[in-house]
């Protein structure tokens, strides 16, 4: 928008139709460019005690080979999070989208490479442990009173600014002395004797049983 054209007859400049303008101007540069994804915390009720699955990632995929997580994946163009993990969870399970009930959507969270991930709580009826090998190497599950009665380990870690060489430092203040931020960032391990559950899988079992408590629903453990 071009300043002149809010300029009024006695040639001053409209403030007003400057602002209004503003506050119609359309974000085009949020959401729609980040890569996002959708996963599920499983719960399975096991002769009456609650249970939450995991998966173990084939060995010879790409993306973290062997490491402990939830079923879900990237949302395709046109997808809502709803859609993106009944697809991935059917996928990956080898399930119907009808056994999967979901129950509650739970805040955005950061997922591994800056992901913009959306996980959901729901419960998966009717499994009999199946599984796509090609992407899955076997899965198990936890009760849920196990994380109540063994609550996750904390390391801090610090998110530092890698800067090139060819950084101009010196049109800063400060020049390489300058105090860039180092970010907290904390990890948390789970050491199940079935395996670790560690990184953006063990942050959610920690929101979710946080939710537990918060919701009194410890009667469910």
């Amino acid at each position: 928008m071009d300043c002149e054209d809010n300029v009024d007859a006695s040639g001053q400049f409209d403030s007003s139709e400057f602002l209004k303008g503003i506050r119609e101007i359309r974000d085009t540069t949020s959401s729609p460019g980040l890569a996002r994804a959708a996963v599920l915390l499983p719960l399975l009720n096991l002769d009456g005690e609650w249970h939450i699955l995991f998966q173990q990632r084939a060995l010879d995929i790409e993306m973290q080979p062997g490491d402990v997580c939830f079923p879900g994946g990237h949302t395709e163009d046109g997808e809502t999070q709803e859609e993106t993990v009944l697809r991935e969870v059917s996928e990956e399970l080898c399930v119907s989208p009808s056994q999967i009930e979901l129950l509650r959507k739970m805040p955005e969270m950061q997922g591994p490479g800056g992901l913009i991930v959306t996980p959901f709580v729901g419960v998966l009826h009717d499994y009999e442990g199946s599984f796509d090998p090609k992407e899955v190497d076997h899965v198990f599950t936890v009760p849920l009173s196990w994380f109540e009665a063994n609550p996750p380990e904390c390391h801090e870690a610090r998110y530092e600014l890698v800067l090139p060489e060819d950084f101009p430092y010196e049109l800063i203040r400060g020049g390489k002395d300058y105090p860039f931020r180092k970010l907290p960032h904390s990890m948390y391990f789970y050491r199940h004797p079935e395996a670790v559950i560690w990184g953006f899988t063990a942050k959610l079992i920690k929101r979710f049983m946080g939710l537990l408590v918060e919701m009194d629903m410890h009667h469910v453990l």
